[in-house]
């Protein structure tokens, strides 16, 4: 199908943090994602789709079963399935594990690949999204992580929701949500990643290399 526009432009968490981290240039495949349904691109890229879910699924069975041995009480996966609605924008996402003990709520998010600076944000967002999008937790004390494994995970804490992170946040929806898109900066390396299907500005040019010189 063609892209179709979106009745409000809406972005999936997990795009929202990869630009909050700089990990992209292109802020027009984001854009293009949150005001269009689009075909995603099929172009043979391969993703070891079933090995991800088991790797994930494990990983989260091992960190429930920990936080409830502690007294937690957890939720899981499409438990906590959530839109945050804004004026301009809706904002969607999952959290893996949402825990309770006491006036403490626990964010997990399980991530079995390298450690990247969107793992920290995506947690943040939750941590400020949360007591938006399920009010009866709006007193309470939250903390979060980014788990790696059993033994490795990035903390996270109310802290670290600052009126700087607010401001980056609502900068980067606002830049989202307008009507006018931003320039594509196209790249091999980016470009091979998206999954915008049929993008006009996709560059098809090999990653940049050289001969090997003697020095």
């Amino acid at each position: 199908m063609a892209a179709e526009s979106r009745r409000k432009p809406y972005i999936w968490v997990t795009h929202l943090t990869k630009l909050l981290a700089g990990e992209v240039d292109c802020v027009y495949a984001a854009w293009f994602r949150a005001h269009y349904k689009y075909d995603k691109r099929d172009d043979g890229r391969t993703f070891d789709f079933a090995k991800w879910n088991k790797d994930h699924g494990d990983l989260m069975a091992v960190r429930r079963k920990a936080l409830e041995a502690d007294g937690w009480t957890c939720r899981v996966e499409n438990a906590n399935k959530f839109t945050l609605e804004g004026r301009t924008i809706d904002v969607g996402g999952k959290m893996d594990l949402l825990a309770t003990k006491d006036e403490w709520v626990k964010i997990v998010d399980g991530k079995t690949g390298k450690a990247r600076n969107s793992d920290f944000w995506q947690v943040v967002f939750y941590i400020y999204a949360a007591p938006l999008v399920w009010p009866e937790l709006k007193d309470r004390t939250f903390v979060g992580e980014a788990c790696y494994s059993p033994t490795s995970s990035l903390a996270v804490s109310m802290t670290d929701l600052t009126d700087a992170a607010k401001r980056h946040i609502f900068t980067t929806l606002k830049t989202l949500a307008s009507g006018l898109g931003p320039v594509a900066v196209p790249s091999p390396a980016e470009c091979s990643r998206c999954d915008v299907g049929n993008c006009t500005y996709r560059s098809t040019a090999p990653e940049a290399s050289a001969e090997t010189f003697d020095f």
